[in-house]
């Protein structure tokens, strides 16, 4: 009914609009009309009255109540059970968001080539390794618990260097413990055993407690499984470096001359030439002493060696 008057109306305003000689246009509404138009209006009417009585007793239930709660038309048709439409709220359309993919971190190892990465470390196979032998001077004087701790603060030591970490992660490290001391064989390159061996001949400079002498060398060695499945390492390389590390006094870090011949150098490292000298078991071998600032000791082992004869023609 008011959307048919809202048109008369705005059929009635053009007409005006148009002209008339500025004279009102009369509308005339049909018996039919006025009696939908009356209709409407009781309906309306009942329903306010309705809304009315249901407030009234509400307020009667509850006189205490100062302010009456008003009900909208929804709420009044749900209480006589009078079914009431309602519009679904339009669903919003969500935009996936594809998440960028996460770049993989990848934790690159400084220094070390395809070749050594890819390769595993083959057993039972003559190959060339850099043994890095240690040894706690004093070892047998000191308490069950002194040993103890010697062996474990050394171990963090080793286990906290770069090159541990590296060549372990590729596996290309065998370790073996030797009760007193420790040998790391390197299968990686021959400057990661001498920066492990500086880097612990640094941290040990200043402890009394974990005076070590230590040796490196390079050469033939087996890398095997022994009797209990451990990973071992047989052959002359392994023998000469207990060689050359037995033949140190405390602080002492010795290479051999096969080490020095391919050892690139850095500046900070200092190198005393020991010369010839005698070894265990009568051998002789060219030994050199590596020291710096703050590690290594230059002097010559005389408690340990001695220099070996020159040779006559």
């Amino acid at each position: 009914m008011q959307a048919y008057l809202q048109a008369k109306g705005a059929q009635r305003k053009k007409k005006h609009d148009l002209g008339g000689g500025g004279k009102d246009v009369n509308i005339y509404i049909t018996e039919d009309i006025k009696k939908q138009i009356a209709l409407f209006v009781e309906k309306r009417n009942k329903e306010e009255a309705a809304i009315k009585k249901h407030e009234e007793e509400q307020s009667a239930k509850d006189p205490k109540k100062k302010e009456v709660k008003k009900i909208n038309w929804k709420d009044f048709l749900k209480l006589k059970n009078i079914p009431v439409e309602e519009k679904k709220p339009e669903e919003k359309k969500v935009e996936q968001v594809v998440p960028k993919p996460v770049k993989q971190i990848v934790k690159k190892v400084e220094n070390v080539d395809v070749e050594v990465k890819s390769s595993r470390l083959q057993l039972d196979v003559e190959q060339e390794g850099y043994i890095f032998f240690m040894d706690i001077v004093a070892y047998s004087k000191k308490t069950t618990e002194e040993q103890k701790k010697a062996c474990k603060d050394l171990g963090t030591i080793i286990k906290s260097t770069m090159q541990f970490k590296t060549a372990n992660a590729l596996e290309k490290l065998i370790i073996l413990p030797t009760g007193d001391g420790m040998v790391l064989g390197f299968f990686t390159y021959l400057e990661d055993a001498l920066n492990c061996a500086v880097t612990v001949a640094k941290a040990v400079k200043n402890r009394p407690d974990l005076q070590m002498r230590m040796g490196v060398h390079c050469g033939n060695v087996i890398p095997m499984e022994d009797i209990n499945g451990n990973l071992n390492i047989s052959g002359d390389g392994i023998n000469y470096a207990q060689r050359v590390m037995d033949a140190g006094e405390s602080n002492h870090l010795l290479v051999s001359s096969n080490v020095m011949l391919k050892y690139d150098r850095p500046s900070y490292v200092l190198v005393n030439d020991l010369g010839d000298v005698v070894v265990k078991h009568g051998v002789v071998m060219h030994l050199y002493s590596l020291h710096g600032s703050d590690f290594g000791n230059k002097e010559f082992p005389s408690t340990r060696v001695k220099k070996a004869e020159p040779k006559t023609t």
